[in-house]
């Protein structure tokens, strides 16, 4: 009933305000263009190379570790910063 209302009246405001301050369009142009230009170094690259799928395997091989065994703890630290003890941050720096 009216709560619904409500609730669909504030976001429509919402996202007027976002239009008239102008961030909601040009923001999602910005957004499309540069994923555009990604796909399109890709492929320039994909064609360009005689031998992309090594070049792929060989930074696959290369990252599989970091993305492994360096990544995961780094995370935890960074989201759980303040409610860590110094030694625990010490003990997840050296796993790193």
């Amino acid at each position: 009933g009216e709560g619904a209302e409500e609730e669909g009246g504030g976001a429509a405001e919402a996202a007027r305000g976002a239009q008239q301050a102008g961030g909601g369009h040009s923001h999602a142009c910005g957004r499309t263009a540069a994923r555009t230009a990604l796909a399109f170094v890709s492929l320039l690259t994909a064609l360009s190379l005689p031998d992309f799928k090594f070049l792929v395997a060989l930074s696959g091989a290369l990252n599989v570790g970091v993305i492994a065994f360096v990544l995961p703890p780094l995370m935890y630290v960074l989201l759980a910063r303040g409610a860590m003890r110094p030694a625990s941050v010490a003990a997840h720096g050296l796993l790193c």
